[in-house]
Order: C-alpha cells, then sequence, then structure tokens
C-alpha cells in the first residue's frame, strides 16, 4: 500500500492508515481459524479450497455492497425522508450486518470500505460523520469481532475435532445432514448381512466375546460402512488377553487396515465397539489414545528431524517427565539398534530398516499398555 502510494489506504487522516493496518493484522488468524472449521465438511481438499476462496470473496465484497446499498436506498441516504420511525431498510442493513460479522471476510471487507470513505458523511458512514475509523460505525466493530474470532474459531476447530472423532456425535451429524439435504437413512443393520456361513471357531469366540468379554482388547460387532454403502468390516467380534501377540490376516481389502484405524480412533466406527482397557474407542477416546502405541503401516516421519529428535517429541507427548526424557530416549534408541551416531541424523537420510526401527521407538515410548 505504500509501495503504490495508495493513498486513501496509507492516509493519517481520521487515523486511516492505523486501523487499516489493524484490521489486516487481526484478519490473519481469524480467517485461518475460520477457515480450518469448514474443512470438516469436505472431503477434497482441492474442492475445500476453492469453494472457501469464492465464499470469502462473496461474502467479503458481496456482503459489503448489500449491505451499503440498503442503507443508501432508506433514509440514510435521502435527507428528505420524511417517514416516521426508522426505515425498514436501514434496519434490514443494520441487522444483516451484525449476522454477517460472523465471517471474518466480511470483517475485513466492511472495515476496509468504511474506513476509505470514513470522511464521505452521511452517504458513506452508516450513522453520520466520523472523527476517526476507530469509531464504531467504521470498523471498530469489525476489528474487535477479528480478534474474538482469533481466538473463538480456534477453540471451535479442537472441539469440532473432538466430536469428529467421535462415533456417537458423528452418527448424529450425519443424520441432521441427510435430513437438510433430504438423502434417505442408510440402516447399517439392511447392509450389513452375513451372506456365507462362518467357522465354528468364529462362532464360538463371538459368543465368548458376548457372554463374558473382558480380555485387555474386547471388540464387539466393530462395523464400518462408508457413506457409499461399502461395508468395510462387518461385525467383527473377538477378544484379545493381555500378555498376547495377536496376528490379525487377511486379503487385501478385507478390512485389516479399517480395523485397526478404528481400534487407534482415527476413524469412527458406524456400529458395533471396542474395549481398549475397558475403555471405549467410541466414547472414551483420550483414555484409549493413551495407552496406545501404533507402529502404522507407513512410516510417518518428518524428514527434516533426527532419530533422537522424533522419540523426544514422543516421549513429551506420553508425558514422561522432562528430567527423564534424554536418559529414556537414549535407552530406547539403543534398544532398537540405533546407535549415537545414527540418531543424530536426518530422518530423510535413514534407510528403510532404519526408519522402521525409528518408527518402532517412537511406537514404544513411554511403555504403553495396548501395541
Amino acid at each position: 500500500m505504500f509501495g503504490f502510494d495508495i493513498e486513501v489506504l496509507t492516509t493519517t487522516e481520521y487515523d486511516v492508515v492505523s486501523g487499516v493496518i489493524a484490521i489486516l493484522l487481526a484478519f490473519g488468524p481469524a480467517a485461518a481459524s475460520f477457515t480450518y472449521c469448514t474443512t470438516f465438511m469436505f472431503n477434497s481438499p482441492a474442492y475445500c479450497n476453492v469453494l472457501n476462496i469464492v465464499f470469502n470473496f462473496l461474502i467479503a465484497f458481496g456482503g459489503t455492497m448489500v449491505v451499503y446499498l440498503l442503507w443508501l436506498s432508506g433514509n440514510g441516504w435521502s435527507e428528505s425522508y420524511e417517514g416516521d420511525g426508522v426505515d425498514p431498510k436501514q434496519t434490514a442493513s443494520t441487522v444483516l450486518t451484525w449476522i454477517l460479522r460472523i465471517f471474518p471476510s466480511f470483517c475485513l471487507g466492511n472495515g476496509l470500505f468504511n474506513a476509505i470513505n470514513s470522511g464521505a458523511g452521511d452517504g458513506f458512514i452508516k450513522g453520520g460523520d466520523a472523527s476517526s475509523v476507530w469509531d464504531p460505525q467504521v470498523l471498530l466493530w469489525e476489528f474487535t469481532f477479528l480478534c474474538a474470532q482469533s481466538i473463538l474459531y480456534l477453540l471451535l476447530v479442537i472441539e469440532i475435532d473432538k466430536l469428529n472423532h467421535n462415533a456417537n456425535a458423528m452418527s448424529i451429524w450425519k443424520r441432521v445432514v441427510q435430513t437438510l439435504t433430504g438423502r434417505a437413512f442408510f440402516s447399517t443393520e439392511a447392509l450389513v448381512q452375513y451372506t456365507s456361513a462362518e467357522d465354528d471357531d468364529v462362532v464360538r469366540e463371538e459368543e465368548r466375546v458376548k457372554n463374558n468379554g473382558v480380555d485387555l482388547i474386547t471388540i464387539k460387532d466393530l462395523t464400518k460402512v462408508y457413506d457409499d454403502g461399502k461395508v468395510a468390516v462387518d461385525k467383527l467380534s473377538l477378544g484379545i488377553p493381555a500378555g498376547q501377540c495377536f496376528g490379525l490376516l487377511g486379503t487385501n481389502g478385507a478390512g485389516k487396515t479399517t480395523t485397526m484405524s478404528m481400534l487407534t480412533t482415527e476413524f469412527p466406527p458406524t456400529a458395533g465397539d471396542a474395549y481398549l482397557a475397558a475403555y471405549s474407542i467410541r466414547e472414551e477416546m483420550k483414555e484409549t489414545r493413551s495407552r496406545i502405541g501404533y507402529c502404522p503401516q507407513f512410516d510417518a516421519l518428518f524428514t527434516n528431524l533426527t532419530g533422537r529428535e522424533h522419540v523426544q517429541i514422543y516421549a513429551a507427548l506420553k508425558g514422561i517427565p522432562n528430567n527423564f526424557i534424554q536418559q529414556v530416549v537414549s535407552e530406547k534408541l539403543a534398544a532398537v539398534g540405533l546407535n549415537e551416531f545414527d540418531s543424530d541424523r536426518l530422518a530423510a537420510t535413514y534407510s528403510g530398516g532404519m526408519k522402521r526401527r525409528l518408527t518402532l521407538a517412537c511406537a514404544t515410548i513411554g511403555l504403553p499398555q495396548l501395541m
């Protein structure tokens, strides 16, 4: 703005420049937090990105023009208006302005528009001439809303993320979306049906779990049905006692990875439940996650961190006291066969086998109850 000498945004008259800089700075974190909230509504990042850009442009530009034109067409524009009371169009403009302020892009657009017209008189500034852009009718309210949104939308993101992994909350949300969109409910029971006879040992295991399942890992009728109706996991029931090393085998597409994703609370189940150390993966995600060590199929490593730094991060996440972290990390790295030299190298330089060792060290740090 200063480089191209855009005077309407850089003038010190009416404190315009201070207001413009302040509202731009406040818009950044508010817009980031708000946009993060909207991402939970989409499956495609590219589609989400395009719609967010279009939506924010329409709200910032179109919303500002609508409330302004409504005001102009009412008694905010005509000095000869002789009606009694408040013009309904002016009231509509005011009400719409307060509603649209929940969107950071509108606060930015409306605030900038009012700031550059702060000295233009009644026709531009709703409520009369402004002595400063910091007057409420210019951009004070917009700036206040943006500051509040930076915090509130960030807290909302955290709560949405928690609910996004809560099976019960997701079930309610899907029903709400289906009702609003007019889509028919799908019945899990109707879709999930056995099409062939089960082995005797499978039936016995199901009965054992249903009757007195008290194993360290207890899975009861665990089911995952995707939105397109595809059944990924079909009423899986089994129990795994403490101290046992259990192998889950199956052909490609049998649902092994989906089962692991549900047990680690990455994705909520459609129906059924599983209990890890007696905690439900549907309702007690925090308790189950704190007891799990997970070594994923593909190495989840940061190429610009050393092996030691990786294990230090997971040690801190697992709640190991700071004064013990270095000792525990060194012992864990040695236990998986990574010496001091290798531990201080970037993970990007590791061979495939070394990456698996490092991933195993991250998974086992903190002595998780379940692996």
